[in-house]
C-alpha cells in the first residue's frame, strides 16, 4: 500500500495539489504600521478633555501619511457612553487643519485604547511637527491618559499650551493593505516537473 501511494504519479499528483492549495491565497494578511507612539503604562495624569480643552499631543512622523490615531481614554462614569474625535493640525494646536476623524464611541466604564480613524488618509511631510487635538464630541467628561515625558519628539498640550512634564499615551500610523501573493498557473506547476 505505501509503495503504491508513493509511486511517481500519486506523489506527483499530491505535490501538484499541495502547490495549488498553497497558491490559493491571493492576499497576504494586513497589519497596521505604527509610526510614532508613546505607550508606556505608567500613567501620571488624566486631564479631562472638556476641563482642560484644547488637549492634544505634538508628534514628528517618519511616514508620509497617517490613517489613525489611538489614544488611551478613561470613561469613569459607569452609566454613560461618550464619543471622541481627533483633528490633525500642522505645527501647533491652532495650525492648519489637515484632517479629522468621525466620532468614535467610548463605552461606559472604558479604560483603554480608542482608535480614531481619519475619513481619508492624511498626507504628511516626514520630519515636520504635527499636533493631534482630541475632543469629546458627546457624553460626559472622559480623560486622556498621560505618561511621564517619554516621547522626545513632541509635547503634551492642555489648555492649548505645550506642557513638557507629560506626554499623551498614543499611537499613530497607517493601515496596511494586503499585497497579492504569487499565484500558480497549471503551466508553472507543470514546468516544475520537466
Amino acid at each position: 500500500m505505501i509503495g503504491h501511494w508513493c509511486s511517481g504519479r500519486s506523489l506527483r499528483g499530491a505535490l501538484v495539489a499541495a502547490v495549488l492549495f498553497a497558491a490559493a491565497a491571493t492576499v497576504a494578511a494586513a497589519a497596521d504600521l505604527v509610526d510614532q507612539e508613546n505607550v508606556s503604562g505608567d500613567f501620571v495624569a488624566d486631564p479631562g478633555l472638556n476641563a482642560f480643552a484644547p488637549v492634544g499631543q505634538e508628534f514628528v512622523p517618519s511616514l508620509q501619511a497617517v490613517d489613525f490615531v489611538e489614544v488611551f481614554i478613561s470613561n469613569p462614569y459607569s452609566s454613560l457612553t461618550s464619543a471622541v474625535g481627533v483633528e490633525l493640525h500642522v505645527d501647533t494646536i491652532g495650525g492648519t487643519l489637515l484632517g479629522s476623524t468621525g466620532a468614535t464611541e467610548v463605552p461606559r466604564s472604558h479604560h483603554g485604547p480608542i482608535r480614531c480613524s481619519f475619513t481619508e488618509t492624511v498626507q504628511l511631510d516626514p520630519g515636520a511637527r504635527y499636533v493631534f487635538l482630541i475632543q469629546e464630541l458627546a457624553g460626559v467628561e472622559v480623560t486622556l491618559m498621560a505618561t511621564p515625558d517619554l516621547y522626545p519628539q513632541g509635547r503634551f498640550i492642555f489648555w492649548g499650551e505645550p506642557y513638557t512634564e507629560f506626554d499623551a499615551w498614543f499611537r499613530e500610523g497607517v493601515v496596511a493593505t494586503g499585497t497579492p501573493a504569487p499565484t500558480a498557473t497549471w503551466s508553472t506547476v507543470k514546468n516544475l516537473y520537466r
